[in-house]
C-alpha cells in the first residue's frame, strides 16, 4: 500500500526542487538530512525494479494499491503512474491505483478519507488473510 509515495526521488526532486528553485532545493537537502541524493535515488523502488540485481535475482510476486491525489505538489501523482508502468514491465500484475481528483498531498483531511482507510483494511484484509474469499 503506498499513499503519495516518491516512488522515484529523481522524479520528486525535479518537480518539488529544480535546480533554479535555490530555497526548495534546501529545503529538499535538509529533508535527506545529509544522505547523498544519487544514493537515495539508486534505492527508489523504481530503480530497484529494474534492477533485479539490486533485489537478488528474486522473483516478485506482491499486490499493490497505490493512493495519490491529482492536485499534490509534494509527491507529484506522475510517480505513482510511473512506477505502475515499472512494476508492470516488472511482471507484478496485480497493480491498482486510486486516483482522487482535485486532493492534495494532504488526502487524509479529504472527503476521502474514511473511503481510502476501508481500501487499505479491505486490502489488507484480502491480500493477507489466508483463503479469503469476497
Amino acid at each position: 500500500v503506498g499513499y503519495y509515495g516518491s516512488y522515484d526521488l529523481g522524479l520528486s526532486m525535479s518537480i518539488y526542487a529544480p535546480e533554479s528553485d535555490v530555497k526548495k532545493h534546501a529545503i529538499y537537502d535538509d529533508f535527506l538530512c545529509g544522505w547523498d541524493p544519487d544514493y537515495i535515488d539508486s534505492q527508489a523502488p523504481a530503480k530497484l525494479l529494474k534492477n533485479p540485481g539490486a533485489l537478488g535475482n528474486k522473483k516478485l510476486d506482491f499486490k499493490s494499491v497505490l493512493f495519490v491525489g491529482t492536485q499534490d505538489i509534494t509527491i507529484s501523482p506522475d510517480n505513482a503512474f510511473i512506477y505502475e508502468k515499472v512494476m508492470k514491465e516488472a511482471g507484478l500484475k496485480d497493480v491498482e491505483i486510486c486516483c482522487y481528483e482535485n486532493i492534495t498531498h494532504y488526502m487524509f483531511n479529504s472527503s476521502f478519507a474514511n473511503e481510502i482507510y476501508q481500501k487499505t483494511i479491505d486490502f489488507f484484509t484480502k491480500t493477507l488473510t489466508p483463503g479469503f474469499k469476497d
